[in-house]
């Protein structure tokens, strides 16, 4: 069983998937997976061609919205927030770690959430969100 967080009610966060978590996926009743790891990474891991193809293998949606070393940029964070916006879930969403999925999110929801709810989110799925405070304060980081 891959190990996962939810951020939301609608929105979980995990590592790195394999190919037999599909399955399971799917069967825990998810409908829709967001991949934010780049294809070229180093490491062992499914590219996002053979990960669409599993995701449609059980009727799962699949939207590969890559994090590469640049971060989240702002085209970035708004398909993120396209895919949330736009799709009932519940969705999981992942990386290597989980950890820029979550700052991902984090930016998504600046201005709809509570800066200080996401800083406890994040926290609660692991991941330390402090720095991006004075973003998410703003609400700048997901202009719509």
């Amino acid at each position: 069983m891959i190990p996962f967080t939810h951020l939301t009610p609608t929105l979980a966060v995990a590592g790195q998937l394999e190919p037999h978590h599909f399955a399971a996926i799917a069967a825990l009743g998810f409908r829709t997976i967001i991949n934010n790891r780049p294809d070229g990474e180093r490491g062992d891991y499914i590219v996002a061609d053979e990960a669409a193809k599993l995701a449609a293998a059980h009727d799962l949606d699949y939207h590969h919205i890559p994090v590469d070393h640049r971060g989240p940029m702002p085209d970035i964070v708004r398909a993120f927030a396209g895919v949330l916006d736009n799709n009932e879930g519940p969705l999981l969403a992942h990386c290597r770690t989980g950890h820029r999925t979550t700052v991902l999110w984090a930016l998504a929801s600046a201005g709809r959430i509570h800066a200080d709810e996401i800083l406890r989110k994040g926290a609660e799925a692991g991941f330390d969100l402090t720095a991006l405070y004075p973003v998410l304060t703003v609400g700048a980081a997901a202009p719509r």
